[in-house]
């Protein structure tokens, strides 16, 4: 037996005494009767009984196929799975999310976006209020796969706007009012001038009294946009994409609504919250509800605590260590299948273990039995390690680490079962990043995954560094030019910048010390003007007047460790 396989060994022994030690999960969830119902598009999963997941699955499959040809324009079919975690009851639900409630309210349901899963959760309360939820939550995955990260108020506003979707027979009902909402906004309507800037971070939308108000607000200028006039569907189409290109919210209402919109809109909500009237869509199915084709079966208690602990393994940093426990329990119950595995890698990725991630990937590279998702999640684990620490991309290409060359054959794996799944095509495509080898290969796959999504900063800025390491500087500096915005676009222009900048500077330093001075100064003017990443017009200088007083550019490869070392914030 080899190193490697000893260390794996020890691992699973490891493992296997602290499944043994914690062998029952203290969770209400881990020891009820689950069921997994499923439609096309969906996988709902409940311990409330078949009846209620039922009922979800068909609402849902409903409420996608409706959302698809109405007025928001939304995508809701990709190779992402959609996954629907039905709590029966608060107690049931509680240990799954990180805060409960507050003082001002409980936490009823969320969503969680996976490496290629979506994943929605709630718990069920009487009446059809639990399907509102669904709704809800499901529109945050449909906005994601379409438009990439929107303001808070354009997604909140969506998402209520469709949480209230009836469907009954053959007919359903789109748009209905939020029941409470305009009661609670009369005097309370916030300037849309500070309204349009409530982020992610912003107090009254993470916590506190404001929240349902805000969410109110964000729904009847979301509803007010689409059906107030026969125009409204088409220029909020237009105003997505807008907002999806990174325009602020008050510079795309300006454009598409007038000069002084901000204002006017805001004097229309003031009005509109005080009508009692309130405009919704009606749309024909071609079959009954009860008709929509569903299966349904019972888990075995492993398959619980795998499908449990897959969901804490996405979920916040904080519950981690109960993914670990779950995770562990289903891996003791049936190490023959290697997703829990691959999980247990993402978990120790996630926590900053590149090494046990790797143990743990190298489980599902040797499982017997084939799993895309598992070979995937696995991969998924080990190819962003460099992305988690920070770091920047070395120029020139250092070649593929242990652990990237083992994340790109499990790419391989996963994309021999699943030749379009546009998640591991990109991920595969990510494990070139600092290579030479191959990455015309990588750049297709990426753009095959990109006709899929949004624009997306960590694609585009991947595009860049590949036409890079291509040799394709021309290339490398038009996808870097058209970085879009996002969370992500600082780090994405950081990386692809830096690269293009340490190149520039070697290339230079050469043409310099082989005569040709008035062509490096011209590329490093060329450089000082397009690449705008922190250092780069002071190291351009300082090279320029080397050039001018006749002085050695310093060592190109001195300079390139210095940018590795950066840290991009």
């Amino acid at each position: 037996m080899n190193v490697a396989r000893l260390a794996v060994a020890a691992l699973l022994a490891v493992t296997v005494s602290a499944g043994r030690a914690r062998a029952e999960l203290p969770y209400p969830a881990t020891h009820g009767e689950w069921h997994e119902v499923t439609t096309s598009r969906f996988r709902v999963y409940s311990d409330a009984g078949v009846a209620p997941a039922t009922r979800a699955a068909r609402h849902l499959e409903r409420l996608a196929e409706a959302m698809e040809k109405t007025r928001a324009g939304l995508r809701v079919d990709s190779t992402r799975k959609v996954c629907v975690y039905a709590f029966r009851d608060a107690e049931s639900f509680r240990p799954y999310v990180e805060n409960a409630g507050d003082d001002y309210g409980t936490t009823v349901g969320y969503q969680l976006a996976g490496c290629d899963v979506d994943y929605l959760m709630y718990f069920i309360v009487p009446g059809n209020r639990s399907l509102a939820f669904a709704s809800h939550e499901f529109t945050h995955a449909a906005v994601s796969r379409t438009l990439g990260r929107m303001p808070v108020w354009v997604s909140e506003g969506l998402a209520e706007y469709f949480s209230t979707f009836e469907s009954r027979a053959r007919r359903a009902q789109i748009g209905r009012p939020v029941p409470g909402s305009r009661r609670r906004l009369r005097d309370r309507v916030q300037p849309l001038s500070t309204f349009l800037l409530v982020g992610q971070n912003s107090p009254e939308y993470s916590h506190g009294p404001h929240r349902s108000l805000l969410y109110a607000q964000s729904w009847e200028l979301v509803h007010m946009l689409l059906q107030d006039d026969e125009t409204g569907p088409a220029r909020f189409q237009t105003l997505l994409r807008r907002l999806a290109a990174g325009v602020p919210s008050a510079d795309a209402l300006a454009q598409l609504y007038g000069p002084g919109a901000v204002d006017s809109l805001e004097r229309r909500l003031r009005r509109r919250v005080f009508e009692t009237a309130v405009r919704y869509q009606d749309y024909d199915f071609d079959s009954a509800f009860v008709t929509v084709p569903v299966r349904a079966r019972a888990l075995e208690r492993a398959e619980t605590q795998l499908l449990l602990g897959e969901l804490l393994a996405h979920a916040y940093d904080s519950q981690l260590p109960e993914a670990e426990r779950h995770l562990v329990a289903a891996w003791r119950a049936d190490s023959s299948q290697p997703r829990a595995a691959a999980l247990l890698a993402h978990v120790a990725a996630r926590r900053g273990d590149s090494e046990a991630a790797a143990r743990w990937a190298g489980v599902v590279a040797r499982a017997p039995s084939a799993d895309a998702r598992a070979a995937g999640i696995a991969a998924d684990a080990l190819a962003r390690r460099w992305r988690r620490r920070r770091e920047t991309l070395p120029w020139p290409a250092a070649g593929p680490s242990p652990h990237e060359s083992l994340a790109r054959s499990l790419y391989e794996r996963a994309l021999a079962m699943e030749p379009g799944n546009d998640t591991w095509l990109a991920g595969y495509a990510m494990t070139f990043l600092d290579d030479t080898m191959g990455v015309a290969g990588a750049s297709a796959a990426l753009a095959r995954a990109q006709e899929r999504w949004p624009p997306r900063s960590d694609m585009a800025g991947a595009q860049s560094i590949l036409a890079m390491r291509a040799g394709d500087v021309a290339g490398a500096m038009r996808w870097y030019r058209d970085i879009p915005g996002g969370d992500e676009r600082l780090y994405w222009r950081g990386q692809a910048g830096t690269l293009i900048a340490n190149a520039g500077f070697r290339s230079s330093a050469d043409q310099a010390r082989a005569g040709r001075a008035a062509v490096a100064e011209s590329s490093l003017v060329s450089l000082r003007r397009t690449v705008g990443e922190p250092g780069v017009a002071r190291i351009c200088d300082e090279r320029l007047r080397a050039l001018r007083e006749q002085r050695e550019i310093p060592e190109s490869a001195r300079e390139s460790r210095a940018n590795n070392a950066r840290r991009i914030q």
